[in-house]
């Protein structure tokens, strides 16, 4: 017989309630209570985002040049003020002129001629944070933010890079296995959240910028398209030092940042096709309005990025629980042999003897070709119920 240890966070939730966590990346002012009802724009906090930022500009890579010879092509000493989009560094390649541009307007406070980088202190701003979901306020984090109780349907994604957007759903491929090309993204995608399908290129997702969409969904994106996202650039930058620019620094890519874009991913790096039931569950819902909300470290939960269709009055909702195996629940393979393929359970979760000589837990479940097969109940991850 199944047991409440048995119970798994399924990835797909739906007519339930659910908290999500809102924090500033900095102290600030927080502008609402506990209990206070908010929808998707209301406001919930305010801080300055100057405190102990800072941003990495890779100079040496942009410009094609040694590493530590970036200092003689400054065109500002160590310590001046830049505007945005204005060039820090300028190199002669040729005949012409190669520069490295600032994202955001800020002073320059040093250059580290080991990595081929400078330290960008930008200028004072707020982050004004906002909702983001339908919902009831919980708990009140003094200068961080709140906890808002939530409702309707959510899907939790593996990987999110960006920042936290919303929008309404748009669905730009046919199939969860085939992929957004740059030739699919048209000017209607603008304000959108595009369900894209199992990936998309650096190409398609600096296009899907160019046009204003919020953001993509797919299955799965190139660790390297991501680097190139970053750099904008034809070449990626080394993944060591991207990853941990982008840990310290938070941002993606300034461009993206600005407009608010998310880059949403459902099974991870690679080329993986999207999950039949997360595909149809969001292509479900083409037109409706749609948050994606990311953890980062000022934030203690959701531990992984969320996919959230709320609605207003759906906060009073019975809390979502954890999903037993069951006749008929779906659920898809973890394991690396097996990893994204999608089964059905058929049956409780039962102890059965181990390799090792130890009972655990296992699940007879339904491959796509019909057959049957015990699984170890870690191997499995519960997407939705029958």
């Amino acid at each position: 017989m199944a047991s409440v240890h048995d119970a798994l966070d399924p990835v797909i939730v739906e007519d339930a309630s659910y908290d999500v966590g809102r924090f500033l990346r900095f102290p600030g002012e927080i502008l609402v209570k506990t209990g206070d009802r908010v929808e998707p724009n209301t406001p919930i906090g305010s801080a300055s985002a100057s405190a102990g930022r800072t941003r990495t500009l890779h100079l040496a890579r942009e410009l094609g040049v040694a590493p530590d010879t970036i200092k003689r092509y400054l065109t500002k000493p160590i310590g001046s003020h830049f505007d945005a989009g204005e060039a820090v560094a300028r190199a002669r390649k040729g005949l012409r002129a190669v520069t490295a541009d600032t994202p955001e307007a800020g002073r320059l406070s040093d250059i580290n001629e080991i990595a081929g980088t400078a330290t960008l202190a930008p200028d004072a701003g707020t982050q004004e944070l906002e909702s983001l979901v339908f919902g009831e306020v919980s708990q009140v984090v003094d200068g961080r933010g709140a906890v808002v109780r939530a409702g309707g349907a959510r899907i939790r994604g593996v990987i999110a890079l960006g920042v936290d957007s919303s929008g309404p759903i748009k669905t730009a491929v046919d199939r969860a296995d085939r992929e957004l090309t740059p030739d699919g993204v048209t000017a209607d995608l603008r304000g959108a959240l595009v369900l894209g399908g199992m990936t998309v290129s650096a190409a398609a997702i600096r296009k899907l910028a160019e046009v204003g969409a919020r953001g993509v969904i797919v299955g799965s994106i190139s660790e390297g398209d991501v680097r190139r996202v970053a750099s904008n650039a034809a070449t990626e930058p080394p993944a060591r030092s991207f990853w941990q620019s982008l840990a310290t620094n938070g941002p993606l890519a300034p461009e993206l940042d600005q407009t608010g874009f998310t880059i949403f991913v459902t099974e991870g790096f690679g080329r993986k096709p999207m999950a039949a039931p997360i595909f149809s569950f969001v292509s479900e819902r083409d037109g409706q309005t749609a948050s994606v909300l990311i953890p980062g470290s000022e934030r203690p939960f959701p531990a992984y990025p969320l996919l959230c269709f709320s609605s207003a009055g759906a906060a009073l909702a019975d809390a979502a629980k954890p999903l037993a195996p069951a006749d008929g629940v779906v659920a898809r393979l973890i394991d690396p042999q097996h990893l994204g393929t999608v089964v059905t359970c058929r049956g409780e979760a039962f102890s059965r003897q181990q390799v090792n000589g130890r009972p655990g837990a296992v699940v007879e479940v339904e491959l796509p070709n019909h057959t049957q097969r015990v699984v170890p109940l870690a191997n499995l991850e519960i997407l939705r119920r029958a």
